[in-house]
């Protein structure tokens, strides 16, 4: 008889049914998602932004406004890639694959960038040098402006008073030479019958000198009337000149303020494009 036999109870395990593919869960990976992260969203946004800005219709292009807007694109542009960078999701697949042709053509375009940077910030001194110029030569042409304009208006004084002298003299001689002519008349019509060929040319004589000193002072009063005219003229040409001085000066103290603006915008690209830079080659160059 065999004592302390054990009994034991065992049931068939049903199979598990495999599973469907359509409710399959998705894998999770370290990699970083192409479309829905929010690092890579904002950097298409950047880069859309800027390709509409270089689309730019050509009223709007060239436009200092178009310049900064440009500037602050491309400035977003960076810091976004800088940002991107700093994912670790980002870095991975970088350390995997250090020397691959869009990475050496990514820091080929950065140094590409720096060098139109330098070229740009060149310009603008150039540009703000011509300013400062233009500035200087047009504040300090203003009193002598205005000294040369007072020098030409006493010269045109003068010049009238010479010429209505002149005048006053032309008719002076013309009525001694009408004085002349009613002489010689008399004295034919005296050699007709005598007394009465005196009285008429002593008639004629005065006759032709009241009507010369009428002339010449109707002359004095045209080219004064003239002179006064032509010196409102030239009150009004010296008034527009001192507006458009005052304008120009207006035009080109805006054009200072858009100078600094651009040489802020540049030296803020310059520095991301910097950091980005710096942040892409750490992230290349192996550390031991």
């Amino acid at each position: 008889m065999v004592g302390g036999m054990r009994r034991s109870l065992s049931f068939p395990i049903p199979r598990c049914a495999p599973p469907n593919p359509r409710h399959r869960k998705p894998v999770r990976c370290s990699s970083l998602s192409c479309r829905f992260h929010p690092a890579v969203s904002h950097l298409d946004h950047n880069i859309r932004g800027l390709r509409a800005w270089h689309a730019a219709p050509r009223p709007l292009c060239g436009s200092p406004n178009w310049i900064a807007a440009g500037l602050e694109r491309l400035d977003a542009l960076l810091a976004a890639l800088a940002d991107l960078l700093f994912l670790p999701q980002a870095q991975e697949p970088l350390h995997r694959r250090r020397l691959s042709p869009w990475t050496d053509r990514l820091l080929d375009d950065f140094l590409r960038l720096a060098d139109t940077h330098g070229s740009f910030r060149a310009a603008l001194t150039e540009l703000k040098s011509y300013q400062a110029d233009a500035q200087v030569a047009l504040r300090r042409n203003d009193e002598p402006r205005f000294a040369s304009a007072v020098r030409a208006q006493r010269r045109a004084e003068k010049e009238f008073i010479r010429l209505a002298a002149g005048i006053h003299d032309v008719g002076r001689h013309g009525g001694d030479h009408e004085k002349g002519d009613g002489g010689g008349g008399g004295g034919v019509r005296g050699g007709d019958g005598g007394g009465s060929g005196d009285v008429g040319g002593g008639d004629g004589g005065g006759g032709g000198a009241w009507d010369g000193e009428a002339d010449v002072g109707a002359a004095v009063l045209r080219w004064t009337a003239r002179a006064k005219a032509m010196m409102r003229g030239r009150e009004k040409e010296r008034e527009k000149a001192a507006a458009w001085r005052g304008a120009a000066l207006a035009k080109l103290e805006k054009l200072e303020e858009c100078i600094e603006a651009l040489e802020s915008s540049s030296e803020r690209v310059f520095r991301t494009l910097v950091n980005t830079r710096v942040s892409l080659l750490n992230i290349l160059t192996p550390t031991f």
